[in-house]
């Protein structure tokens, strides 16, 4: 149970570090190639680059949800456990499919990338390791 716990806790910290380092990455890559991307794609001149730092910071932040995974009757269930993963990020999408003609909605779709990508990894390493059974089920 102990690994659980270490895992479930320790997941938004690492996710918040590879998420800001991935938003550095994301950044560069779209500062270089924005000109390739679609209209809709480019960033807006501005704080871009600030913004989208203390947006995935906050969507780790808010992932400590993660630690409602301790809990049985969430862990077994697949949807209530990707609930606690990606809820952040769920919020943030809804929002900007009901605002598409917001003139930054296409830029928005890629702000949230630098976190889903390791949370991802997180979730689907944390449900294989559920399946086979690296975490103490001994409560």
């Amino acid at each position: 149970m102990k690994e659980l716990r270490d895992y479930c806790f320790y997941t938004p910290i690492v996710v918040l570090i590879l998420s800001i380092i991935l938003s550095v990455v994301l950044m560069v890559i779209v500062g270089v190639t924005g000109d390739l991307l679609p209209y809709w794609f480019q960033p807006k001149p501005g704080l871009i680059f600030y913004a989208m730092l203390f947006e995935n910071a906050m969507f780790s932040i808010f992932s400590c949800t993660v630690i409602l995974n301790t809990f049985k009757f969430v862990r077994d269930s697949i949807w209530l456990s990707f609930i606690t993963f990606f809820w952040p990020v769920l919020f943030f999408y809804i929002a900007i499919l009901l605002n598409l003609d917001h003139p930054d909605a296409g830029f928005s779709l890629l702000i949230p990338l630098a976190f889903v990508i390791p949370q991802a990894y997180s979730f689907f390493i944390f449900h294989k390791r559920l399946r086979s059974g690296y975490f103490d089920e001994d409560l």
